[in-house]
């Protein structure tokens, strides 16, 4: 289901009540930044990122045990090129379910 994907609330809120059904589900969060900007501030932006998502999934029952982070910056940018909107999809938090 969130083999790899970006991450909204409404999606959040979807991925707590499956991990909540399946109490077996470990998953990892991996933060990414645009390439725009310092190193050192995009991955702590992007350790940011994750923290936030796990404090939320906490927040709606998840132990946090069960949620990994990984962070990294703008080492793994989906585009490249292009305008300052267009590479606004480099933002984001993907989800990897590391365990069912």
């Amino acid at each position: 289901i969130f083999e790899s994907c970006f991450i909204t609330f409404p999606e959040i809120d979807h991925l707590a009540n499956v991990m909540k059904q399946d109490s077996n589900m470990v998953i990892r969060l991996e933060g990414h930044t645009d390439i725009d900007g310092p190193k050192r501030m995009n991955k702590t932006l992007s350790k940011k990122r994750v923290r936030q998502v796990k404090l939320y999934l906490m927040n709606r029952g998840i132990a946090k045990n069960r949620i990994k982070l990984k962070w990294y910056g703008e080492k793994k940018p989906l585009i490249k090129k292009g305008t300052i909107e267009q590479r606004r999809i480099n933002r984001r938090v993907e989800v990897r379910i590391l365990k069912t």
